[in-house]
């Protein structure tokens, strides 16, 4: 009998967990079409990052950089700007 309990929980655990990375991804790719969209109506990084409630605008600009690589293509505004030589 525990040895069923203990599957059965197991097995509730298992499915929460996979609830929550489908979540999360849910939640990530709302994030990024949102940051996109902001960035289509020219807000700044810095601007996005206080829209978000973040403090250091970097830290956005770094997780919409990782969300791109998951999510799309960059397009030539939303990639940082190249050293002038």
């Amino acid at each position: 009998m525990r040895r069923a309990e203990r599957a059965a929980r197991r097995r509730q655990w298992r499915e929460a967990a996979q609830q929550l990375k489908q979540s999360q991804a849910e939640l990530d790719r709302a994030q990024y079409e949102l940051i996109r969209e902001m960035r289509a109506e020219n807000l700044s990084w810095p601007a996005i990052g206080r829209e978000l409630g973040e403090r250091n605008w970097e830290a956005v600009y770094q997780r919409f950089q990782r969300l791109e690589r998951r999510f799309g293509q960059a397009s030539s505004d939303e990639q940082a700007p190249e050293r002038q030589e």
